[in-house]
């Protein structure tokens, strides 16, 4: 389980480092894989699945004859709220 917003948790969602941009479309990929669709009201009607994700990208280099390290986060955050309907 995850914590994404102050009181929002996802079951069953992990985070996941990686080492290169091959790692992270597997991870893209597996993700799209693992969707599924719920169910709502006692009607059963279908309800479309949604994905949500967050890419940190972390860069750390050396520069300088003082061996200075420099660091660079960025931050994305993808949802695609339509989702599949199945």
């Amino acid at each position: 389980m995850l914590s994404v917003f102050k009181d929002t948790t996802v079951v069953g969602a992990e985070e996941i480092e990686c080492q290169n941009v091959s790692e992270v479309f597997n991870c893209l990929h597996v993700g799209m894989s693992n969707r599924q669709v719920g169910w709502v009201t006692a009607q059963q009607q279908q309800c479309c699945s949604h994905s949500l994700f967050t890419l940190t990208l972390e860069q750390q280099w050396i520069v300088g004859k003082y061996c200075k390290v420099i660091q660079l986060i960025t931050n994305d955050e993808g949802i695609d709220s339509g989702g599949s309907n199945l």
